[in-house]
């Protein structure tokens, strides 16, 4: 009969305990025994891992409900801002107002379905979210291939949308357009001042920003996720052109800066040479339509969103050497 221990290793040990003295001969059967003992139980542990794993396996039970989130095909970041450009050939003005829409995809991609599925977004009362309501028939809000149902409230200059869904099944898509108002998020404006030599001049100054909003998702058997969404807005002929935006570019730089007054010099050098992080923000163009509210004309999206994802080095070896720039 066959053993695990080769022929010779059994002489060679039969040898050394009857050449050993009484005590040391004891210590050494002992020793040897235990360590039988915890090779067989190695063994034993293994196979039972082996066994429930394939249980596991063939019962289902290790399938999981999951999902991919994002804007248009690219998906959404935790824990960071995430950048999002819009462009128009329209914007928002005093007589007529532009209506853009943000298109969030949600998608199962686990083995088992998403069930009790909730979707909320948050808004600060400066983007007026509350005002698309009524709108939202005609040119805004959300559509899906799949039931939805949606409530809305506020509280403390907050507006809150919350969509849910029963179920959605692995391999399908929720798409939910989430409109706002197109308005130019740059600032300009004219300083009067006096040269040295008494002239006076009107000097043009501009600023570009973000507004702020917040994105959550919660199934039953997964953990809540949650994204912080940064929206700028700029007149633009189409994607493309949003590409040479001077609020992207100023987006980028900022970026680039903040991580360099994160870090000491030291740091900063051996990121640089270690490692090359970079980061994303996504483009997305809004192509309009006419649309007749009773006596109003306003501009309000077109079915079809397009966009784009831009990829940009957080490192400079340009900015080595300055901090607080």
């Amino acid at each position: 009969m066959q053993t695990g221990i080769p022929n010779w290793s059994v002489l060679t040990i039969i040898y050394l305990t009857k050449t050993m003295p009484a005590y040391a001969r004891k210590s050494y059967i002992v020793s040897l025994l235990a360590l039988l003992v915890c090779i067989v139980s190695a063994v034993i542990a293994n196979n039972g891992v082996e066994a429930s794993w394939r249980i596991a396996q063939e019962s289902g039970s290790l399938d999981k409900a999951s999902w991919e989130i994002g804007i248009g095909g690219f998906p959404l970041v935790t824990g960071k801002d995430n950048f999002v450009l819009v462009g128009a050939a329209e914007l928002a003005s005093d007589k007529i107002p532009v209506i853009g829409a943000i298109p969030f995809m949600l998608r199962s991609s686990g083995k088992k379905s998403l069930d009790a599925l909730y979707v909320d977004f948050q808004y600060h009362e400066f983007f007026n979210r509350e005002a698309l309501e009524a709108l939202e028939s005609k040119v805004s809000g959300a559509f899906s291939a799949v039931e939805l149902k949606k409530r809305t409230s506020s509280e403390d200059k907050r507006f809150f949308v919350s969509y849910s869904l029963a179920m959605l099944n692995p391999g399908v898509e929720l798409r939910l357009s989430e409109p706002l108002f197109l308005e130019e998020t740059v600032l300009r404006e004219k300083v009067n001042a006096v040269t040295k030599d008494g002239v006076n001049v009107s000097v043009p100054v501009s600023a570009s920003y973000s507004k702020k909003f917040g994105m959550a998702a919660t199934a039953r058997d997964t953990q809540v996720v949650g994204y912080s969404i940064s929206v700028s807005v700029e007149h633009a002929s189409s994607l493309k052109a949003l590409l040479k935006s001077s609020q992207l570019s100023k987006h980028i730089s900022q970026r680039q800066k903040e991580i360099r007054e994160e870090l000491t010099w030291l740091a900063y050098l051996s990121a640089l040479i270690t490692s090359s992080p970079k980061e994303h923000a996504t483009l997305l163009y809004v192509p309009l339509t006419k649309v007749d509210v009773g006596d109003r004309v306003i501009y309000g999206p077109a079915p079809k969103q397009e966009t784009g994802q831009v990829q940009f080095d957080l490192l400079k070896w340009a900015l080595l050497f300055k901090t607080g720039a």
